[in-house]
């Protein structure tokens, strides 16, 4: 299991849990908030390498902070 963990001063918990929906076939994902950071588990990676997945997984997190929601 791999943990990311997004600033809560520079992240949206709703564009965090838009990501984990549009992800949600590629691996297990749970989404917990802590004072001040979103953390999301990351679990059963159906994807090339863990590290790519999870950097492509960031990326779009913050695509989905420059998308209107």
């Amino acid at each position: 299991m791999s943990t990311v963990e997004f600033d809560k001063k520079i992240f949206r918990l709703k564009a965090v849990k838009s990501a984990v929906k549009d992800y949600k076939d590629f691996a297990d994902f749970e989404v917990t908030e802590k004072k001040d950071r979103i953390v999301v588990k990351v679990d059963n990676v159906d994807y090339e390498s863990k590290e790519v997945f999870l950097g492509e997984f960031g990326n779009y997190v913050i695509h989905k902070m420059s998308v209107r929601q």
